[in-house]
């Protein structure tokens, strides 16, 4: 025997039911049989051990063996994670593979036996990997890099092994990649061509992200096609070559998910930890686990709020329970604990760091990286945490890197346009130049001979400097026999003649049609139907759609679809949605696209409307998350009233995500869809005029929110729909009190009130609502002994019914009532009321405003000593919710405490703080901030820009209309008058025509 280069994966079974026996056969039989469909062979395990053990390169080792291990102990995970529900036995395995030199032989029973060290670096890789992981050696990951979704780990110290080795674990296929099949063309990938300059810019970010500290964020802009993701994947290589430690978050948007709420979020974190959809309860397990490695206890909370935002159920989660019924605030708690374990992630090691850069030499500082592709299909949601991070991170070592077409701006006009230039890098990705053109010809040709000028010169101007087309082109030259490659043999040859008398489709689009219908009819079929599925399909899907008898024609499809895989059309990725399905991409959009209009219009709508019904039942308990690509398929099958059913839910989960911009689109959609005999029949129809109301008045669209309340009231009349006759008094009513029409509030609160009285039982919860909306507008216009009668009323009626948030909002408005009145104790203790139910719903945002509420009655009271803790503890839990309004009230608190403490510098810098946060707001500060900003300046010396402070307050409260804000602008400026300082100001300084008139 004489030693050579294989592949081995070694399968260490941890765990299995030993009382099914034969069910453990079963199970272990098809996990070898998985091995040999990616032309593995099975050898014998080391004595003693429990173990799948599986050799690629027997006879003969091939470049791509450590590739098919790879897809096979992929496959083995994907099997064990969603198992035959008629085979009860479990295996976990925990894998490794190594490419290095053994020596084999087959014995008498035609089994190969195997010893050297790929075996037994294989065995002890195994070992050193965590259950349900697959761990590579370093030569395996030189041959497979950008492949594969490798993670790498810091290195460990094998038994046996003289030094550490740098082993990387599989996290996915690479599903982007873009290869041609080896079968069609050998080492044929896409080149890093005419890209050295922008991937130079990218490591120079990176260096200025690691050498600061700071965030950094890089758009990456060019059309389909011109090498963005190449560019991507060779950057993503050079970083996982880097000494520093990055801890990398990648995802990739599509079409499909552009419907789905933080679905690119949630697949950066599926990508970190390994999380592979339909394993409901071990995703969260998964999830919490690996936030709480880094923050300790308190990721346990962290990760209940992210894993909600993005679809994993903890509505059971005593952290967040308390803030379910109230969306906006649970996101923005999401947002805060994404924003902490971003922080965290970098925090671990930064004393050292800091010893180490005071050092000669290089110092470890750990990164962040997130990689994003294609963001111009993103959700909404997404794009909104994106921007968040990029106002809260900016001292966090984050490189966040997308790739996104210029499509992004039409959905997001507002992407990088606040950022300054220091942070953000636009990086335009342009087509190739002619000599870029003629470089990537030759490299592409490297296995002809002399290629003659007429090829090179229709890869060259037939491409219009796109790589991607001058790659196709390629393929259809290989395809149709253009150009061959003789069996055994590296080498190309060119049939001129052919050349010459072949017609070549002169756009990309018209390329793509072409090889789709090269294909065998049932490759050609079988795409055509995964067209209509969308980018992302599945095997399943694709087989309702060929036969009536699904499970027949699978097995066709999965032949049809390993042809299209060797093709380079479509690849399998690893972690599919659906339990029990295999779940493939399009390699290349616009295939997608010409797949889909080779289709008459007729079959589409009959495709569109077995996708929607294999959909349903397949969706579980995430039916709500892909409401809008169900919905989606029944609007293009014809089916309306299915389509409206589905766009509701799909708008109530993004009413319920604080998303209120795509749960008005889907309102509308849904609303646009219904039949007529289903508005006239009221239920579904009311539902959504009362969502779309609602999410209206949260877009500040006031009129069109009380034109929809007006007509709900007439569509309920209609159905004798009492209560919805009074949920939608009660929502015209606090529109109005948003827009500070307090007489029209009062009006519609009342008409609920007199409704709800009639209606007896049935409406007691609206009677409610009503009674305290009527005692809040009472409270605006003054009328505080008719407000103290509606606040008690509602306390009354609402804790008769448990009704606890009614109840805590009844007891903040008598706060409010005694504390205008001067009745301070009994406000106090209204108040505290409050605060505890708040706290026992566990609302953050309910219990900040109460113990701000709480700071202000003791602050009218002089006491500013007790005040300034109320207020602290409601900045730091208006921080936490991300309140900005709420925070810079509070803030605003915060400065007249320390004014009125004597602490003119602390003063100073809250309210500056302040006036900060509202610029970035867009909004103008408040009377009252410029007010006390007055007094802190006036208090240190500083009269000019007192001056200014104060006449601003003067300005901001005329305009508000506030009287006490006035009377206290005026109150400053009488002593500054006072102080002896005149209103002589430096030269340039100006006020205003408004502040003119009223001085």
């Amino acid at each position: 025997m004489h030693p050579t280069e294989v592949t081995i994966l070694f399968a260490e079974i941890l765990s299995q039911n030993a009382s099914d026996e034969s069910s453990h056969r079963v199970l272990r039989a098809r996990l070898e049989a998985i091995v040999r469909r990616y032309d593995g062979s099975i050898v014998q395990a080391p004595p003693g051990e429990e173990a799948i053990v599986a050799l690629f390169g027997a006879p003969t080792a091939q470049p791509e063996d450590p590739e098919r291990a790879i897809r096979a102990a992929l496959t083995m995970q994907a099997s064990l994670a969603s198992p035959d529900k008629s085979t009860p036995a479990k295996l976990v395995l925990r894998m490794g593979l190594s490419t290095a030199q053994a020596t084999m032989r087959l014995a008498e029973q035609g089994q190969y036996e195997v010893e050297g060290a790929a075996l037994y670096l294989a065995r002890l890789l195994a070992r050193a990997a965590s259950p349900n992981e697959i761990l590579i050696s370093p030569e395996s990951h030189r041959r497979v890099a950008g492949q594969f979704e490798l993670y790498p780990l810091q290195p460990v110290l094998l038994d046996g092994q003289k030094a550490p080795i740098s082993p990387h674990r599989v996290q996915g296929e690479r599903w982007e990649t873009t290869r041609a099949s080896r079968r069609a063309v050998e080492n044929f990938e896409s080149r890093l061509v005419g890209r050295a300059a922008e991937l130079q810019r990218l490591q120079a970010i990176f260096n200025r992200t690691e050498e600061s500290g700071q965030l950094q964020v890089v758009t990456v802009l060019g059309d389909a096609g011109l090498g963005k993701s190449s560019l991507l994947r060779a950057f993503s290589e050079w970083i996982e070559a880097q000494p520093e430690t990055v801890r990398f978050f990648k995802g990739r948007a599509n079409p499909q998910i552009s419907t789905q709420p933080y679905a690119l979020i949630r697949d950066i974190f599926a990508f970190r930890f390994g999380i592979r959809e339909g394993e409901a309860v071990m995703a969260r397990a998964k999830l919490e686990q690996g936030i709480r490695k880094f923050m300790g206890a308190e990721g346990t909370e962290k990760a209940h709020l992210i894993g909600h935002l993005l679809g994993f159920d903890f509505s059971e989660s005593p952290h967040i329970r308390g803030s379910l019924s109230d969306a906006r605030q649970l996101r923005e708690r999401a947002f805060r604990a994404i924003t902490l374990f971003l922080e965290a992630l970098t925090s671990e090691r930064r004393d050292a760091v800091r010893l180490l850069r005071a050092m000669p030499g290089h110092g470890d500082r750990p990164l962040v990286v997130i990689l994003l592709q294609d963001i111009h299909w993103a959700d909404d949601g997404s794009l909104d945490l994106l921007e968040y991070l990029v106002q809260s991170c900016r001292q966090v070592p984050l490189l966040l890197l997308a790739t996104a077409r210029a499509r992004l701006w039409s959905s997001r006009p507002s992407w990088g346009e606040r950022w300054p230039e220091s942070l953000h890098t636009l990086l335009e990705v342009a087509p190739l130049s002619f000599p870029e053109r003629q470089q990537l010809a030759t490299a592409l040709l490297h296995q002809l001979d002399n290629p003659s000028p007429d090829l090179m010169s229709l890869l060259i101007n037939q491409s219009e400097g796109s790589p991607l087309h001058m790659e196709e082109l390629l393929k259809v030259l290989l395809e149709e026999g253009v150009i061959t490659a003789p069996p055994g043999s590296a080498r190309w040859s060119l049939d001129e003649q052919r050349l010459a008398e072949t017609s070549i489709p002169p756009t990309l689009t018209g390329i793509m049609e072409r090889r789709l219908g090269r294909l065998p009819t049932l490759e050609r079929e079988v795409l055509q139907r995964a067209a209509v599925v969308g980018r992302i399909f599945w095997d399943q899907a694709v087989a309702w759609l060929l036969d009536d008898a699904p499970a027949a024609a699978t097995y066709e499809v999965q032949v049809a679809l390993r042809g299209a895989q060797e093709q380079g059309l479509v690849a399998e990725r690893q972690s599919p949605t659906f339990e029990g399905v295999r779940e493939f991409v399009f390699r290349q959009g616009l295939l997608q696209e010409v797949a889909y209009a080779s289709l008459s219009e007729g079959q589409r709508q009959s495709y569109h409307a077995q996708v929607a019904a294999w959909l349903v039942p397949q969706s579980g308990e995430r039916g709500e998350e892909i409401a809008g690509q169900i919905a989606r398929h029944y609007e293009l099958s014809g089916h309306n009233e299915e389509a409206a059913h589905w766009y509701g839910r799909a708008a109530k989960r993004a009413q319920d995500s604080s998303l209120p911009q795509t749960a008005l689109t889907y309102y509308e959609k849904a609303l646009a869809l219904l039949p007529d005999a289903s508005k006239d029949a009221g239920g579904p129809f009311l539902t959504l005029l009362e969502g779309l109301g609602q999410m209206l008045r949260q877009q500040v669209r006031y009129e069109e929110a009380i034109t929809t309340f007006h007509t709900l009231i007439e569509a309920a009349q209609e159905a004798n729909d009492a209560i919805a006759q009074m949920r939608a008094l009660n929502n015209l009513a606090m529109t109005h009190d948003i827009q500070r029409d307090h007489r029209n509030a009062l009006k519609y609160a009342e008409e609920a009130e007199q409704m709800a009285a009639q209606a007896g039982e049935v409406g007691q919860s609206e009677l409610a609502g009503a009674l305290w909306l009527a005692g809040v507008s009472h409270f605006r216009l003054g009328h505080l002994d008719a407000a103290k009668e509606k606040a008690e009323q509602s306390l009354t009626l609402s804790t008769s019914l448990n009704a606890q948030r009614v109840m805590a909002r009844s007891h903040s408005l008598l706060g409010w009532i005694h504390d205008s009145a001067s009745r301070y104790e009994e406000a106090g203790n209204a108040m505290r009321r409050a605060l505890t139910l708040f706290r026992r719903m566990e609302d953050r945002q309910g219990i900040s405003v109460m113990l701000n509420d709480l700071g202000v009655s003791a602050s009218a009271q002089g006491d500013y000593r007790a005040a300034l803790p109320l207020f602290q503890e409601a900045l730091t839990l208006a921080r936490e919710v991300s309140v900005r309004s709420l925070e810079t009230s509070i803030l605003t608190n915060l400065g007249g405490i320390h004014v009125g403490l004597g602490d003119f510098g602390g003063a100073e810098n809250e309210l500056r703080e302040t006036l900060r946060l509202a610029d970035e707001s867009k909004q103008s500060g408040s009377s009252e901030s410029y007010r006390y900003l007055a007094e802190a300046l006036l208090g240190q010396g500083q009269m000019e820009e007192a001056w200014g402070a104060a006449l601003e307050a003067l300005r901001l409260g005329h305009r508000s209309g506030r009287k006490e804000h006035m009377a206290s602008a005026w109150r400053t400026l009488g002593t500054l008058l006072c102080q002896g300082s005149a209103p002589q100001f430096s030269k340039g300084f100006s006020i205003d025509e408004e502040t003119s008139t009223l001085l």
